[in-house]
């Protein structure tokens, strides 16, 4: 099962907004973190930093994912396509994709 078939507001035929049916009951949400889905990203590249960033974007209300990432990397996620530029600076912190806190 996919996630997009296991979310409510996801099935076909459908017309989801922000990803949820709008005429579905909102006062269950946000759910307590206890009945939330986990979503594992593994790796925190481009495409990782943009799924989750999607994923986010889509579950502002409702709250139903907390996302784990894993990864070997020791750093933040970094702009790879930077790395040439990083010779000039040799500053990681100014490669990474997102603030730290974030």
């Amino acid at each position: 099962m996919s996630w997009a078939d296991s979310s409510p507001g996801m099935k076909a035929g459908k017309t989801p907004v922000n990803g949820h049916d709008p005429e579905e009951e909102s006062s269950r949400y946000p759910l307590p973190r206890e009945k939330r889905k986990k979503v594992v990203v593994v790796g925190l590249g481009m495409v990782g930093i943009a799924f989750i960033e999607k994923l986010i974007k889509m579950d502002a209300k409702r709250r139903e994912y907390d996302v784990v990432v894993v990864g070997e990397e020791p750093h933040l996620a970094y702009n790879r396509v930077g790395l040439t530029s990083f010779f000039q600076h040799r500053k990681v912190e100014n490669l990474y994709l997102n603030q730290k806190d974030w």
